[in-house]
């Protein structure tokens, strides 16, 4: 099921601990997303063993665009790990079949080398969707004096003393 946030934390230290190291691994999660919500990745901690893309790297694939990674993070481009909110429709597989699968996120790494050397954290957090315009831009609202206004039965004001 989708949740509203959590954390992935790369490596999980007690599954290395009882076993061997491999030499290269291949890591996948996916991150379900609640249907018309925005979610916003925040890479954190992020550190490989090298500069080079071979010894390990992390990509993020959106189902709108499933061929290529929409982003791409090695030891040369670590410190470029903010990001956008993603949108829903980033989320949402472009495919016209009728089924409509959970809106969701990819997040893979590969390494090459020792992976143990390699360590990073990901943080989600969904985001709601404001009003917007017809133009595109935020909703706004503007406060009244006096704030509060009544309705036909009289409710809806404070009680005077």
């Amino acid at each position: 099921p989708a949740s509203t946030e959590g954390e992935l934390h790369f490596p999980h230290l007690e599954a290395l601990g009882y076993t061997e190291p491999p030499r290269s691994i291949r890591c996948i999660w996916e991150i379900r997303v609640n249907r018309e919500r925005d979610v916003w990745l925040h890479f954190d901690k992020v550190k490989f063993t090298t500069r080079e893309c071979q010894d390990g790297r992390l990509e993020v694939y959106l189902p709108s665009r499933p061929d290529h990674p929409f982003l791409s993070i090695c030891g040369h481009n670590v410190s470029s790990k903010d990001m956008p909110p993603l949108t829903s429709l980033d989320l949402t597989p472009s495919i016209g079949t009728g089924f409509l699968p959970q809106p969701s996120v990819k997040i893979q790494f590969i390494g090459t080398t020792t992976p143990a050397r390699a360590a990073f954290k990901i943080a989600w957090t969904e985001l709601y969707h404001l009003p917007r315009n017809p133009d595109g831009t935020l909703m706004t609202s503007k406060l009244t004096e006096g704030g509060a206004t009544s309705s036909p039965d009289g409710g809806g004001k404070e009680d005077e003393p």
